[in-house]
């Protein structure tokens, strides 16, 4: 897209180029042609004055001068046609000596008759040459016009490209730093998960090395209780077999045995205590690591989906520097074209009112000279 847009920029400053070249060419063919214009003027002025203060000579002889006067007249004014072809003006200073010369004509053609016939022929021609400029002036305020509202019309056009461009580049902007703080809080949210994971992690690892303790003081209290209560059930086994073959029972027997059970009754009642204890412990540590699981899965559910839109947002703050991109070479395209523009129309706008007036001006200018070529005493239009 850049790149066309750039094939059109250079297509239309060439095209530019081309114009004011041939304007400038054509401007300078018009003052040239306004020159020859007057001198074509002068030239019948002179004439006549010589008519009218000649000396008569023989009829072939003035026949033979007023033939050569009127060849040189015509050649005169076939060749300023042909400079006033493809004419086009831009600025004109257009002397008000068209309506003095064209008085001059007027009262030359008051002398004798045969210069009077060539003063009309001159006439003729001079109102020729005032009508082809009075065509190419107002030709020239056609174009003029239209290129005014081609520039117009461009320039608003560019204008409110640029303006679009503008806008869409500050929402592009606006996205990117949108972008830019989802990705912000996105990666403290991971690191916030993170941190949160490992502490959990810790707290498994710290309650495994408790439960293993506490489960080797379980086992090693529940060895000693187990021989205690068999080196007891040995001694009253003894002391049974004692007492049995000696046939004899005492006091100290019943004393003896009674002390033993109690200590036996005790050992098993201990042991009891400490096995529930041991199987609550048991039971808590697997609820505290099912706990620990639960915790560590909701946790990693959590991330990953941090994760996955960090990720997402990674590609989207991408596309939105790619656009930014894209609008910038855009728009820096449609500033190149504007000040292409504003070289080629700046001028043109600036001195059109004035260029108009003037140009307005001239032709009325012309008319009177034609009106008074005609036989007017007086320039009605201009004064």
């Amino acid at each position: 897209k850049a790149k066309k847009m750039l094939q059109e920029t250079t297509a239309h400053c060439s095209k530019a180029a081309k114009d004011y070249e041939e304007a400038s060419k054509t401007r300078q063919e018009e003052s040239a042609a306004l020159a020859q214009a007057m001198e074509i003027i002068k030239a019948g002025n002179t004439q006549y004055g010589f008519v009218a203060v000649r000396n008569a000579s023989s009829a072939n002889s003035e026949a033979e001068e007023e033939d050569a006067h009127a060849q040189d007249d015509v050649s005169l004014t076939e060749e300023v046609k042909d400079e006033l072809a493809g004419m086009e003006a831009e600025t004109y200073d257009v002397a008000p000596s068209f309506l003095e010369v064209a008085a001059t004509l007027k009262s030359s053609s008051t002398s004798a008759s045969k210069a009077a016939d060539h003063a009309d022929a001159e006439g003729d021609a001079a109102g020729e040459v005032v009508q082809t400029l009075i065509q190419q002036l107002q030709a020239t305020q056609v174009e003029q016009e239209k290129k005014k509202k081609y520039c117009e019309k461009e320039l608003e056009t560019k204008n409110a490209a640029k303006t679009a461009l503008d806008t869409k580049l500050e929402e592009t902007n606006t996205n990117i730093q949108y972008r830019r703080s989802v990705a912000t809080a996105a990666a403290a949210e991971v690191k916030k998960f993170d941190t949160k994971i490992r502490a959990s992690k810790a707290s498994i690892r710290k309650a495994t090395q408790l439960r293993k303790k506490s489960l080797e003081i379980f086992e090693k209290g529940s060895k000693n209780r187990h021989l205690a209560i068999k080196i007891l059930r040995q001694a009253m086994s003894h002391l049974s077999t004692y007492y049995s073959k000696a046939g004899v029972a005492t006091d100290r027997q019943k004393v003896v045995f009674d002390t033993i059970n109690s200590a036996l009754t005790d050992i098993r009642s201990e042991e009891k205590q400490a096995a529930a204890a041991e199987a609550v412990q048991v039971k808590d540590f697997e609820k505290l690591q099912g706990d620990a699981r639960d915790e560590y899965d909701a946790f990693m559910k959590e991330m990953t989906t941090v994760k996955a839109s960090a990720a997402k947002n990674v590609v989207l703050l991408a596309e939105e520097k790619e656009k930014k991109d894209n609008i910038v070479t855009d728009r820096e395209a449609v500033q190149d074209q504007l000040k292409g523009l504003r070289q080629e129309c700046n001028g043109l706008l600036k001195n059109f009112d004035d260029n108009t007036k003037a140009r307005n001006f001239q032709v009325s200018q012309l008319r009177d000279v034609k009106d008074i070529l005609a036989g007017s005493s007086t320039a009605a239009r201009t004064g």
